[in-house]
């Protein structure tokens, strides 16, 4: 999120590009460093690499499907979200 929003200013594609470059490494890299809790020799290798990427690449859709409709609702609802340059108070 950290480069989605440095270069949101510069170019709305570069920033979309910048947001999913993080889920894009997790793709690829999570399935193949990721360990097997339980072996089943009668399993291919091929089926549980095919496995866990379904799973990471769901997880990936379902959390960018929630974010897409929480952005959508706040921009339908007019809600403006500002940085108070105030100190909060403390709760202690």
């Amino acid at each position: 999120m950290a480069a989605h929003n440095r270069l949101a200013d510069r170019n709305r594609w570069l920033a979309v590009a910048g947001g999913i470059a993080p889920v894009v490494a997790a793709v690829v890299v999570l399935p193949a460093v990721a360990p097997t809790l339980v072996r089943h020799p009668e399993l291919s290798a091929e089926l549980v690499t095919a496995y866990r990427a379904m799973v990471v690449l769901s997880q990936g859709s379902i959390w960018l499907l929630i974010a897409g409709t929480f952005g959508w609702l706040q921009r339908r609802s007019g809600v403006e979200t500002t940085v108070s340059d105030s100190p909060q108070p403390n709760s202690t």
